[in-house]
């Protein structure tokens, strides 16, 4: 008994796992915010600094992070507190997670 009950157990734990591992996608991208997304030209130009110095400048004005894929496609991300955000700001990333309501939660960048 105590055998059955431990390989029902092994199945069914391996079988969540590998379905969690289908769900996950790797989306490549550069970091951005959801005030400026794609382009931090025009307001970076009337500030008179650099693209990451107002990236950091729209998170603080309560921006959320972003993802601008290599289409230029602003792809919103779910969950803003994963570690990593602030370090790849304005930077060419690649974001492990899964789609839920449009946005990324993700799990690794």
């Amino acid at each position: 008994m105590k055998k059955t009950l431990g390989l029902m157990l092994l199945a069914w734990v391996t079988a969540a796992s590998s379905q969690d591992q289908q769900t996950q996608q790797i989306w490549s991208g550069r970091l951005s915010d959801s005030m400026c997304g794609a382009s931090h030209r025009t307001m970076a130009a009337a500030r008179n600094m650099s693209e990451r110095e107002c990236l950091f400048e729209c998170i603080k004005a309560l921006a959320s992070y972003v993802l601008v894929d290599d289409k230029q496609q602003v792809i919103a991300i779910a969950n803003q507190d994963l570690g990593g955000f602030l370090l790849y700001a304005g930077r060419p990333v690649r974001i492990t997670g899964g789609l839920k309501d449009g946005a990324i939660v993700a799990t690794k960048i």
